[in-house]
């Protein structure tokens, strides 16, 4: 993940919580390359210097996802196409509940209630080689209780 000077958007993730950006980043299954929606707050272009915070809509968005219950794999690098067979060939659709693009090749899978969104990925990443990997929400909620 790139650094930034002003890490409140990492905050408004985790309550206003003190939580170390790469654990932030482990709860929420943030990567490089991952898509999201910030705003600028600050933008200083002398001295290459930019703040920004999460827009609402990603924030909704997270927050969405975290009061579903519902595991999510979030999938870099990978062609829809290429997920559809892959999910098909293995017999996991009946574990998807619904696709969701993020971008051309970004992508997030979300698993039916019981379905470990973990536990996919050994099942489809020989198919899907190359392509990252990320799970959304990733004790997320035994660290909010």
């Amino acid at each position: 993940m790139r650094k930034l000077r002003n890490q409140s958007w990492a905050k408004s993730l985790v309550d206003g919580r003190k939580v170390a950006l790469k654990k932030i980043a482990e709860l929420f299954g943030l990567s490089d390359d991952l898509p999201f929606t910030v705003k600028t707050t600050a933008l200083d272009k002398a001295e290459k210097y930019m703040e920004v915070e999460l827009a609402t809509a990603q924030l909704t968005r997270f927050e969405t996802w975290q009061k579903s219950l519902l595991d999510r794999l979030i999938l870099l690098e990978a062609p829809i196409q290429d997920i559809h067979k892959t999910l098909r060939h293995s017999g996991l659709s009946r574990d998807i509940v619904s696709k969701e693009s993020l971008g051309m090749f970004e992508h997030v899978l979300t698993c039916k209630l019981g379905t470990d969104a973990a536990g996919l990925i050994p099942a489809i990443g020989r198919d899907l080689r190359g392509s990252k990997f990320a799970v959304f929400p990733r004790r997320m909620r035994e660290f909010f209780s």
